[in-house]
């Protein structure tokens, strides 16, 4: 795994995003972006400028560990929901499980491990929460991504927040779609697609975390 380390860089010298996109002429949205490392790609000659900048080395820029961590979600989940018909139509998520692949690969050896994950409950008006089913029978990948720097647990922890998101509004909604018991029109699913994505999707989980 492969992050850059500019968030900590700026911190320490107590420079802010806009003053350091002014100064190196970097978009102020691309940097906010490489601060996040949210960027899948990031361009040389703004790696240079940055490392110009800040006086520092590529080394200085990256953190890198020979720990590979890639995963994959099942193709076929197990969705199971109620749309209230009433004023407006309302979701009610029921069930939602679904295979989790997780593949670790580093300098000595590749490991597999399959999870199960379930919808557990809504978290008042704000959150979707999933939870990994018998985590303890897991301990030895909970043991390896332990490894990683905080830096590295919180970057593997936001994107797989993202993709859990994109996963499961991607699958419910084309559920709803194609569902002949409800025939909703093209307005109604926008408007519970919307509705569905005020509630961020959240992978609650001893083994994946934050920091």
């Amino acid at each position: 795994m492969i992050r850059n380390r500019l968030s900590e860089l700026l911190s320490e010298r107590g420079l802010k995003i806009s003053r350091v996109a002014k100064e190196v002429e970097i978009a102020r949205s691309s940097l906010t972006s490489m601060v996040q490392n949210d960027s899948e790609m990031i361009r040389y000659d703004a790696i240079e400028r940055l490392c110009t900048f800040l006086n520092i080395s590529p080394n200085d820029f990256f953190e890198y560990t020979p720990i590979s961590v890639e995963y994959t979600f099942d193709e076929h989940p197990n969705i199971q929901y109620d749309i209230l018909q009433d004023f407006e139509r309302k979701l009610v998520l029921k069930k939602f499980d679904f295979d989790f692949l997780v593949d670790i690969k580093n300098s000595t050896e590749d490991q597999s491990f399959d999870l199960d994950i379930s919808f557990k409950s809504f978290h008042g008006d704000s959150e979707t929460i999933f939870k990994v089913n018998d985590e303890d029978s897991v301990q030895e990948l909970k043991e390896i991504i332990n490894k990683l720097s905080p830096g590295l647990k919180s970057v593997l922890y936001k994107k797989l927040q993202k993709n859990i998101q994109s996963y499961v509004t991607h699958f419910l909604i084309r559920d709803i779609t194609y569902n002949i018991n409800y025939s909703l029109s093209d307005e109604d699913i926008d408007k519970l697609k919307k509705a569905f994505e005020k509630k961020p999707v959240k992978l609650v989980s001893n083994i994946f975390t934050e920091y």
